[in-house]
């Protein structure tokens, strides 16, 4: 039947349901930061170089 009509309750429901929303935004946003992750390592070619045009200042770092 729904939220019941008290303010507190309202309040509540709605504090959950927005840290609820907030934490799986959270979590999307990892997943999609892991799946670019992967998909670049798709494109290390058999030298070790990525096949992308942008450097990484990490790789620059590891080969002086």
């Amino acid at each position: 039947h729904g939220v019941p009509p008290y303010r507190e309750t309202k309040a509540y429901v709605a504090r959950i349901v927005n840290d609820f929303n907030a934490k799986k935004k959270a979590q999307g946003k990892v997943a999609s930061q892991d799946k670019d992750q992967k998909d670049k390592n798709k494109n290390v070619g058999k030298t070790g170089q990525q096949q992308s045009s942008a450097i990484n200042p990490a790789t620059l770092a590891s080969t002086k």
